[in-house]
């Protein structure tokens, strides 16, 4: 995959909200949330060592898929390079002769 400098590293308020009602993002805040009211009581060095695990191991599934649709998003921005108005003759240009007039821009 070719760099782009112009991608987005967060979802779109949008996209986010969509998520967060999904039934599997949804099943598993259930999940979190009930195994941390499991947590609360529970005061024992065996009860909080088998929960946390557990819990962990959820929010690994729920940071996962938030990465999947994450990067399903990023695969679908266009690639967009803005050139420096002074990049013709130079070696970091990456094509000669293009990019003379400020902020032109390529796309692929």
């Amino acid at each position: 995959m070719r760099r782009n400098p112009g991608i987005s590293h967060t979802l779109p308020a949008r996209t986010k909200e969509e998520l967060k009602k999904s039934e599997e993002y949804t099943t598993l805040e259930e999940k979190i949330e009930k195994l941390c009211l499991e947590l609360e009581p529970t005061h024992t060095e065996e009860g909080i060592s088998k929960l946390k695990p557990r819990r962990m191991n959820l929010y690994a599934q729920r940071l996962h898929l938030e990465k999947k649709v994450l990067d399903e998003y990023q695969g679908h921005q266009k690639l967009v390079y803005e050139l420096p108005e002074n990049c013709h003759g130079s070696d970091i240009c990456p094509a000669e002769g293009v990019g003379k007039t400020q902020n032109q821009s390529l796309e692929f």
